[in-house]
């Protein structure tokens, strides 16, 4: 490939001795002290950074043979850097350049490619789309989050509707209250309208599970620092599987 040729290319002067001794005569390498083999070390560095698709290109044959993990990491790779190279747009034309197989995971690997580098550039344009799709995901959310609530107080006399609309209710005064503490800090360009609201909202969910199920302050501080475990848990495996399914759907 293109780092092994000049690879050679440099090789070759350093085995060239009248090549090596015009280049020590150079006054301005004299004057800085700079060593031949400093710049000839680093010619290949510049030479792998400037690598294409081409120097990773490995053929469907070969890749036929690696394993299912393997294989989709190397396409990955082959398809941004072609992408990157060629900008080309359209699965189809991709993969016929490149010779691969043109089947549904191939077309959709390179779109996922596509969309990836978009992303990047872009960062508002994805946390725009994924904002607005928010509301879609937490309905998906808080009936699963109100499975945990019900197992949670499993031994009262409360069905799991009950426990769900709770849930939508907390929910509900927690946006409310983050649209206030916006408003404030936007006002006052701080922070301390956020700051308040979370702590507005603690209080308020630890009272409201205290007048909700009607148990003393002890279980319903051991069950609100678990639940919060719980919600906090979910939230962060709900944000990844709401970021891949944004991802693969935008």
């Amino acid at each position: 490939n293109r780092g092994e040729e000049i690879q050679k290319e440099v090789e070759a002067i350093q085995n060239d001795s009248l090549i090596n001794k015009k280049l020590k005569n150079i006054a301005v390498l004299k004057e800085q002290n700079i060593q031949l083999d400093s710049l000839i070390k680093n010619a290949p560095v510049k030479a792998q950074m400037e690598e294409s698709y081409k120097d990773r290109y490995v053929p469907q044959k070969e890749l036929d043979t690696m394993n299912v993990h393997f294989r989709n990491l190397k396409k990955l790779n082959i398809f941004y850097h072609y992408y990157q190279d060629t900008e080309t747009v359209k699965p189809e034309v991709a993969l016929k350049g490149l010779e691969y197989e043109q089947s549904g995971w191939n077309t959709w690997l390179y779109k996922m490619v596509i969309k990836f580098e978009l992303f990047y550039n872009n960062p508002k344009l994805f946390a725009d789309y994924f904002i607005n799709k928010l509301p879609f995901f937490i309905f998906f959310y808080l009936p699963v989050f109100a499975i945990f609530i019900w197992l949670l107080y499993i031994r009262r006399s409360f069905s799991y509707m009950e426990h769900l609309v709770f849930a939508f209710h907390v929910q509900t005064t927690l946006f409310v209250l983050y649209i206030i503490g916006y408003a404030i800090d936007s006002f006052s360009e701080s922070s301390w309208g956020f700051n308040l609201a979370n702590f507005i909202f603690i209080f308020y969910l630890y009272k409201s599970m205290r007048n909700f199920y009607g148990q003393g302050r002890v279980k319903t501080i051991l069950k609100f620092i678990i639940l919060n475990i719980i919600f906090f848990t979910l939230a962060i495996i709900a944000t990844i599987i709401a970021v891949i399914v944004s991802f693969s759907i935008f």
